[in-house]
Order: structure tokens, then sequence, then C-alpha cells
């Protein structure tokens, strides 16, 4: 995992703090920010003509910033990004024919604008549910198709692409209070990226590229996130 994954949700979202820091209020505390990490699991991949298991878990990791209204209700500007996450078939198009292997993987990058309402509660832990709307860059790697015939091996390689989606997401969590100007937060989230999209065309094993169009998938992810959330 490079660094730079992990510092850059953190530096490009502090771009958010700038409005929210004007109008903060030491006696209200109800400016936040949180910053937190965690792992994405997609579900299958949808809407392709090659079968596509489930990706492998990876990182996420992100930060967002937002103000509390009448005690229960949240707005809040969020950025994440998560790392790349591999897909691997051994199973043919989507009619079953076994014809080869492919591997594909994609890394995503979510600004999203979201709403939360807490669950009235006595105890220092706060149930909530929170739902979200904006848009994903879904950066999709190579697509390496091997084709296995009566002949020899033939790989096939479509290029990379990134594509950029309306995305929404929904879930819930709790904060739990450490003292009363800091939470960690435990958060579950789903989120619907939209389409993750190869480049039109493909190289085979010699080099030779042919005209055809891109391919496409549909991206769900389930999120698991920690995170520390200061308020202000």
């Amino acid at each position: 995992m490079k660094l730079y994954n992990l510092v850059k949700p953190t530096a490009l979202s502090l771009l958010f703090t700038a409005p929210l820091a004007c109008i903060a209020s030491a006696e209200s505390l109800n400016n936040y920010v949180t910053v937190k990490a965690g792992l994405s699991q997609s579900t299958e991949l949808s809407g392709s003509k090659f079968n596509f298991g489930t990706g492998k878990p990876t990182y996420i990791a992100g930060i967002a910033v937002g103000r509390k209204f009448m005690d229960h209700f949240g707005v809040e500007l969020e950025y994440m990004h998560s790392g790349n996450r591999k897909y691997k078939s051994t199973s043919g198009f989507t009619s079953g024919s076994p014809d080869g292997s492919r591997s594909w993987g994609v890394m995503t990058d979510s600004f999203m604008l979201n709403f939360s309402a807490d669950l009235p509660t006595e105890s220092t832990i706060t149930p909530y549910v929170k739902v979200g709307l904006g848009a994903s860059r879904n950066s999709a790697d190579k697509l390496i198709f091997t084709s296995i015939n009566a002949g020899p091996t033939n790989s096939y390689t479509y290029a990379k692409k990134a594509k950029t989606n309306f995305a929404y997401q929904g879930g819930a969590g709790l904060n739990v209070a450490l003292n009363p100007r800091s939470d960690v937060q435990l958060e579950y989230m789903f989120i619907n990226r939209g389409k993750m999209e190869s480049n039109a065309g493909y190289r085979n094993h010699l080099g030779d590229l042919s005209n055809t169009s891109a391919l496409k998938a549909q991206l769900y992810e389930h999120i698991a996130t920690i995170g520390l959330k200061i308020k202000f």
C-alpha cells in the first residue's frame, strides 16, 4: 500500500474545513471533522458480458466535514478513497461458456453530500442513520482476457479508463462519546458507484488492435469504517 494513497484523502479534503471554520463556535460544538478508515468489499459485478465474482477486499480512507442542526440532524461533505480491488473469473461469458479467464481492477474516489439523523438516547452511544449523494471517480484498471480454445492460448487486453458517475449511498453507525469534543465513530455504508468501464477496443497477444465496444460493469460496495470525530 502506497503512503500517498493514505495521505491523499486527508490532504484533498482539508479544503472542506475552510467554510466551517469561519462559523465555528466553541460553546455549541456544532461543527465537526471526522477522519476514518476501514475496509471496502464489492458485490459481484453486474451488467458485464463477462462473469465476475466479488472483488477482493481493499482499504478505504477519507475525511468528512459537517455541521449539526437541531441537536439530532447533520449535513456533511465527505471525500473517500479506496484502493485497487481486483476481480478474477474463470467462467466464460454471461451465457456460461467456460472459454477462459479474465482479471480486472478498479480504484475509486468519491465526493458525497451526506445527511444524517441521530436516534435519541440517554447513553454515551448514539446510533444514527445516513444517506448521501454525489459523484464517484471509478478508475478501471486494464482488463486482461485469456481465451483457451483448441489452438494456442490467446490473451486480449482492454486499456484502462477513468469514468465519473453519479453515486449514492445509505447506511448507519454509532457515535461513541470519548469526551464532549470527540467521538469514536463506527459506520457501515452501502454505495452505488455507477459504472466502471474499459476503453473501446483491445490488443491481442500479438499487439494487434481490434475495434470493439468498451466493457462496462455496475459497481456496488459494502463499506465498514472506524473514525475519530472532532467537534468544534
